[in-house]
Formats: C-alpha cells, structure tokens, sequence
C-alpha cells in the first residue's frame, strides 16, 4: 500500500465525496476514479515531486474552473482534517 491508499476517503462521509455531491460534481463512483487517476499522476511524478505537481495541478483546475470563490472553497475543504505539521 502506498502513501495515497492510505489516505483514500474510506466512505460517502468524507468531506470530500460530500461536497462534491452537495455541489451536483461527481458521484462517490466517479469521485473514486477521480482519486485513482490522481494518486497514480502523483506516483509518475515520482519522490520529491509530489508537491511541485500538486501545485501545478490546482493551478491547472483552477484556471479551467475560472472561479476563485470556488478556489476558496475547494482549498478549504481540501485542508480539512490533515494531521498537524511537525515543525
């Protein structure tokens, strides 16, 4: 199991799947192929790269989204519940 799995949003209740059901996006299927094509893109990107590609990947979906508000809110619940920074 990698990093990604071991991370993977368990149920319907993650706040994730909730959002985006609330909001008419994907569906917890869809969501999870969503998931699937995320955590392999972040494997290709390989160790030590994981943040560069993240970033540009939400630059990427913010551009083609073309909503800040929606940046705002996607940001928000994309740091819900992470575990706290060692400094």
């Amino acid at each position: 199991m990698n990093e990604q799995d071991a991370s993977r949003p368990e149920s319907s209740d993650n706040a994730a799947t909730s959002a985006a059901s609330s909001a008419g996006g994907l569906g917890p299927a869809k969501l999870e192929a969503a998931y699937e094509m995320i955590a392999g893109a972040i494997d290709r990107a390989g160790p030590g790269n994981e943040a560069l590609f993240l970033a540009k990947l939400g630059l990427v979906l913010a551009h083609q989204a073309g909503d800040l508000d929606l940046l705002a809110r996607s940001l928000a619940i994309a740091g819900q519940d992470l575990p706290e920074r060692i400094p």
